[in-house]
This record gives structure tokens, C-alpha cells and sequence, in this order.
């Protein structure tokens, strides 16, 4: 395309986005793309258009994209940022609401502006030096939502002691991952499994210690994209494993070693291993009781039953 037209384009797709016309601009953007497929201007376009269009997750795909070929671009990495704590927001918003520890700080009032600004803003706080030692009359409650949002145990700190250097590359570790995980929770609940995945994975580059969750989630995406291709049951149980020996060997939660053993039979189910399936399952219900999981071993050893007592007597198939 040459640079008149593109110029054109640009103009043109720059005035639907100020008319409101999100549709026209992504439709444009998209002609831009085909012409140039590293073309930055466009990718902003098509990006704030989806943002406009509540498709937050379809703009963070173009950002990243973009970022690809522009990774030097500051406009676009502010961009990406923001969208990303718009989206993950809804995660520690869910988590602030329905943890006992937290909750009581903020009544019944859960709106996204009344906890970002009083209940998220002490996560900040101790970078401040606002909240600089655990004499301080919010250290508690500050405590309390950061260990309730970041999802892990922060040290414990000595009367008078300074914490603020102590937390803060706890924090900026923690808080980067557990925003790319939230970001990947909901491309999983959009069912793009693979790019959960990658969001996932970016987690795991941010925080490298014990998070058994999160590698469960990336499991049970495999799991996901086995419908399409049986080989990813095998990478999902591997996935599981990991997860497995990861919380045996650090203390995981019983919940996450129970879930990571469910996983590793449910792969061994859809490739009709009913025995090993059970094996598993079994194994998962001894570290955390379910119900549900148990009615699944229950029916499932009745189909081992069956197909033992066929193996016997072919001739009752």
C-alpha cells in the first residue's frame, strides 16, 4: 500500500473511533494490517476499538502483537498495561469479597472504584513508606489484603522494623504474576485455551515459587485442547505431575495436590485407561475428600467390572 493511502486510512479510521463507530474502526484497521502486518498505528486502532467494544481480551492480543515488532513503543506498553489491570481487576475484586480475612474492611460495598481506591491502594502503600513498620494503624489490614490478593504469605516483621524494602520485590513479583494469571483466567473462561496457556506461562516468568495453582491451570488447558489433538493429554499429565511433586515437596495446599491428581486421571479417562484412571482418582479423593469424585470411581469401576467380566466370557459381549 503506499503511504498516501495508508495515511488515508489512518485518517479515516482515527475519525470512526472519535464518531463512536468501533465496528468501522476495527474493519479498517484490519485493511491497514493486510497491507503491513507491523503497521503500529493500526494495531492502536484496532486495539482501542475492541476496547470500546468490551472485547478487552481480543485487544490485548492485538497490543501484544504490535509490541512484537514495536517492543521499544511506549504509547502501546501503557496501553497494554492498563487493559491489563482493567481485566484482572474482577479477579482480586472476587478474591477481596469473599475471603473472611478481607471482606469485614469493606462492608457490603464491592463496586470496582470503592476497592480499587481504598482496599487495593494499601498494596501500594508500603513503596510509599505510608505504612512503614507494623506499629502503623492499617499495618494489619494492609497485611491482610496483600496476602489475600497476591495469594501468598508475606514475612513476618518485628515491631519497629522497616518493611518497606523487605516487601517490595515480593510484591512487584507477585503482583505481575498473579495479573498475568488473572488475564489468563479469563482467555480460559473465553475457551482460548492456548492463549491462556501463554498467559499462564508469562506468570511463571514473574513468580517463580510454588504456586501449584497455577500450574494446574495450565494442565487442565492441555486437558482443554486434547478434544482437538489426544497427543496434549500427555502434556497435560506431565503438567500435572510437575504440579504434583511441586506442592508435595513445598507444602502445597491439599486442595491442588488432590486437584493435580484428579487431572493426571482424567487424561488417563479420555484415553479410555479406565484402570489407571482409577488409580489416580483414588488417589486424589485420599488427599482432599469429593464427593462428586467418588460417584465418578464408583461408576467407573463398574465399567472395569463389565469390561473384566467381557474379557472372561466373550461370548456375554
Amino acid at each position: 500500500m503506499g503511504n498516501l493511502y495508508m495515511n488515508m486510512l489512518i485518517q479515516s479510521g482515527e475519525k470512526a473511533l472519535v464518531d463512536g463507530n468501533f465496528k468501522e474502526a476495527e474493519r479498517i484497521s484490519s485493511i491497514m494490517l493486510q497491507g503491513d502486518i507491523s503497521f503500529a498505528k493500526a494495531y492502536k486502532i484496532k486495539g482501542l476499538a475492541l476496547q470500546h467494544m468490551n472485547r478487552e481480551l481480543d485487544a490485548l492480543v492485538a497490543y501484544e502483537d504490535c509490541l512484537k515488532y514495536h517492543p521499544e513503543d511506549d504509547e502501546l506498553w501503557s496501553l497494554l498495561h492498563k487493559i491489563k489491570i482493567s481485566i484482572s481487576s474482577d479477579m482480586f475484586i472476587k478474591k477481596l469479597s469473599n475471603d473472611e480475612r478481607t471482606k469485614k474492611y469493606f462492608k457490603n460495598d464491592f463496586s470496582q472504584g470503592f476497592t480499587l481506591s481504598k482496599g487495593l491502594k494499601l498494596l501500594f502503600d508500603v513503596k510509599a513508606c505510608r505504612i512503614n513498620s507494623v506499629d502503623h494503624k492499617d499495618y494489619q489490614m494492609w497485611r491482610d489484603i496483600t496476602e489475600v490478593s497476591l495469594g501468598c504469605k508475606i514475612p513476618e516483621f518485628k515491631r519497629g522494623q522497616k518493611i518497606a524494602k523487605e516487601i517490595d520485590r515480593l510484591f512487584t513479583m507477585r503482583n505481575n504474576a498473579n495479573i498475568e494469571k488473572a488475564i489468563g483466567n479469563a482467555f480460559f473462561h473465553a475457551k482460548n485455551y492456548k492463549y491462556a496457556i501463554k498467559k499462564y506461562e508469562d506468570a511463571t516468568e514473574h513468580w517463580n515459587g510454588t504456586d501449584v495453582a497455577l500450574y494446574n491451570n495450565i494442565a487442565f488447558c492441555y486437558f482443554k485442547l486434547g478434544e482437538e489433538d489426544v497427543n496434549n493429554f500427555e502434556i497435560s499429565r506431565t503438567k500435572s505431575l510437575k504440579a504434583l511433586v511441586m506442592g508435595q515437596q513445598h507444602g502445597g495446599d491439599p486442595k491442588d495436590i488432590s486437584k493435580a491428581m484428579a487431572r493426571i486421571g482424567m487424561c488417563y479417562e479420555s484415553e479410555k485407561d479406565v484402570e489407571k484412571a482409577i488409580e489416580w482418582f483414588e488417589k486424589s479423593v485420599d488427599e482432599y475428600a469429593d464427593k462428586l469424585l467418588s460417584m465418578r470411581i464408583s461408576k467407573l469401576q463398574k465399567t472395569l467390572d463389565i469390561q473384566n467380566i467381557q474379557l472372561r466370557n466373550p461370548c456375554m459381549g
